[in-house]
């Protein structure tokens, strides 16, 4: 399944060492040493913590994020969409939360939280990791959602390429001269439509209908403030688009816990 390193002088290896309880006394004991008159008290260079007494819970405070809530019975998680390096580093300083990022490319979820050993080659179960997620002392998240996962359509989608492939060679040469450079802008088309549209330009074997590829070359409000897009490029994004057509791929749902 999947697998994340940790080693045995690492926070989070300590983090699990020290457990739910005694990780709740230490905030107890380090907040009570904060200077008179404070709210809250220094931890790092960049990190707060603060003590929210209606909840019953010590706040660690990252820059401006409130990155984990510990309780006596919980810990609540958050990266305030800083999915970076730091942020998690200083998650695992406080809360043995296991994520990684999924290597299969149908898991349509950028990071995942994982527990539970699997013939000691990843985590056995595992659910998709959101902001505000809630784990006990051991790293289990306290509620289980199901993971969504995509399914291609390997006949249509082999279909599509076929005829993106057969387009692309009427249209390169009048692309490499920038024949729709200055094309207008346009609100993006249905993801069906760009299919279709496709699909009719590969099937004309006299020439190509302007109607239909006009659409394919569009410009985004954004592209004045990125400079002149070549059209070739904005001719891939929007293959890129097409392939997330509904008649290409499926998502469904799958219990992983």
């Amino acid at each position: 399944m999947f697998h994340e390193r940790t080693r045995w002088d690492s926070p989070l290896r300590q983090a699990q060492d020290a457990g739910l309880t005694t990780c709740y006394h230490r905030c107890e004991t380090t907040y009570a040493k904060r200077r008179s008159g404070n709210d809250w008290k220094r931890v790092s260079h960049n990190q707060i913590m603060e003590y929210d007494t209606h909840n019953d819970c010590y706040k660690h405070v990252h820059h401006q994020t409130c990155t984990v809530r510990i309780s006596r019975d919980r810990y609540q998680v958050s990266t305030g969409g800083w999915d970076t390096v730091s942020t998690w580093a200083k998650i695992r300083e406080y809360c043995p939360i296991h994520t990684f990022k999924p290597t299969n490319a149908n898991i349509m979820h950028t990071r995942l939280v994982g527990w539970g050993d699997y013939k000691g080659r990843g985590y056995e179960h595992f659910v998709p990791f959101y902001d505000g997620i809630e784990v006990d002392g051991d790293g289990v998240p306290l509620k289980m959602e199901p993971c969504k996962f995509q399914r291609i359509h390997r006949k249509e989608m082999d279909a599509f390429n076929a005829n993106v492939r057969i387009v692309r060679d009427k249209l390169r040469t009048r692309m490499l001269v920038g024949e729709w450079d200055d094309a207008p802008r346009m609100s993006y088309p249905s993801y069906e439509r760009v299919v279709e549209a496709f699909a009719k330009l590969a099937q004309n074997e006299e020439w190509i209908d302007h109607d239909l590829v006009r659409p394919l070359f569009m410009r985004r409000f954004a592209d004045d403030e990125e400079g002149v897009i070549p059209c070739a490029v904005r001719f891939e994004n929007m293959v890129k688009f097409g392939r997330q057509a509904p008649s290409l791929k499926e998502t469904y749902t799958k219990e992983c816990f």
